[in-house]
């Protein structure tokens, strides 16, 4: 759904936080990125927008990267890489 206003992008990102369907909270994510993006013309602003911080969580959350340890990390950056070399 378009953003009208920042208020639906905090209600939003709230509401998101019992989702299990990660494509769903990808889409919303964007939108409400693209929305603050263009309202505020600072990428800054954008990043530290609190309801961007509950849609990274959530993202994270659902990717089991939430609390993932540099290790996990390391894993799968090596396996991103290896795709791209076959």
């Amino acid at each position: 759904m378009p953003y009208e206003n920042e208020r639906q992008i905090c209600s939003d990102a709230l509401t998101v936080q019992d989702a299990c369907n990660l494509t769903g909270v990808l889409r919303s994510f964007h939108e409400a990125a693209c929305w603050l993006q263009r309202n505020t013309k600072s990428t800054d602003a954008v990043c530290q927008h609190p309801a961007m911080k509950l849609f990274a969580d959530k993202v994270a959350s659902l990717t089991g990267m939430q609390h993932c340890s540099l290790d996990t990390y390391r894993q799968a950056h090596a396996a991103c890489e290896k795709i791209l070399e076959d």
